[in-house]
């Protein structure tokens, strides 16, 4: 149920977010899940892997969307891979390769014309190799990752300067409360 009101939300942002040129060409950024890479005039930029302009809003809708407060609910699915920035969070990877594989799913749809039910395993390769990108992409250059990530969890939930600074959080936290004043309820 939840994969298929979410790709539901995905499929809204398919016709607003891909120019058509884009959409008549849905073979191609199927291909080889190009479909993460930005498009310019030049054609695809497969430097840029996960800058795609559906990428921060796909991840948005399915876990930061109203009502979907997925930083509340998976506060501490959120680290850093990076031991210089340890406060930076980044969004998890799992997180990315779900949204990506809705999107995947969306334009599978729009190019066969037909809807394609979410049962079982059907999309788990999908998946997969979007988990193995990304684990690839963290191998290959940490900076680069951790900065993309960062960047995807900061624009999807909307802000820029989140902090796991749990205790300095605490402390504030327990400095605010007026602890004269707590009454129990019946």
């Amino acid at each position: 149920m939840f994969r298929s009101h979410k790709k539901r939300e995905i499929e809204t942002l398919i016709p607003t977010l891909y120019t058509p040129e884009e959409l008549n060409n849905i073979g191609k950024l199927l291909e080889e899940q190009a479909y993460i890479y930005p498009w310019t005039m030049a054609g695809i930029n497969t430097s840029k892997i996960y800058q795609a302009r559906i990428v921060i809003p796909a991840v948005t809708v399915v876990f930061f969307g109203p009502g979907d407060p997925g930083h509340l609910y998976y506060p501490s699915h959120f680290k850093s891979s990076c031991q210089d920035h340890p406060n930076e969070l980044e969004i998890n990877p799992l997180m990315v390769a779900m949204a990506m594989t809705l999107v995947e799913i969306s334009l599978r749809e729009k190019q066969i014309d037909a809807v394609i039910e979410l049962k079982g395993d059907n999309y788990d390769n999908s998946f997969k190799s979007h988990m193995v990108r990304l684990l690839e992409a963290r191998r290959a250059n940490i900076s680069y990752y951790h900065k993309l990530m960062c960047k995807i969890l900061n624009s999807a939930k909307g802000s820029d300067h989140l902090n796991t600074d749990t205790e300095s959080t605490r402390a504030r936290v327990i400095a605010n409360v007026d602890w004269e004043k707590l009454t129990l309820s019946d």
